[in-house]
């Protein structure tokens, strides 16, 4: 099950399947480019797959909070990304209901990466 959530300015469902958000880092900064807040507790996996136009670092990250309070897993840490398709290892998470699963995303050159991205709720 695809859950709601809230993608950033900028992002916009897939045309293919209405589902995941897709859009180009049109900055060098951290960017938001998804976010759900689950009304209660739940495991959750968050799915990203890049484009890379011209070579840039990238760094990803998912934020969440679990009972042990504010949490940050990195699925790639500052990786110098050669133009191409990159698929990442999907990251799960298990969140507490009223706080945002939040993906950031930073490339060190801007309109050079699309990013795809979904966060899946696990029943």
């Amino acid at each position: 099950m695809i859950v709601r959530w809230a993608p950033a300015q900028g992002f916009a469902p897939s045309p293919s399947t209405g589902e995941p958000i897709v859009g180009t880092l049109a900055t060098t900064a951290q960017t938001a480019v998804l976010a759900y807040t689950p009304p209660a507790d739940g495991g959750f996996v968050v799915y990203l797959a890049l484009t890379v136009s011209a070579t840039a670092t990238v760094t990803a990250s998912v934020t969440y909070t679990d009972l042990g309070g504010n949490a940050r897993t990195e699925p790639m840490v500052a990786n110098s990304l050669p133009a191409g398709g990159y698929s990442l290892v999907p990251v799960t998470v298990a969140a507490k209901g009223g706080h945002a699963v939040t993906l950031l995303v930073q490339a060190t050159v801007q309109n050079a990466v699309e990013v795809t991205a979904s966060i899946e709720g696990l029943v």
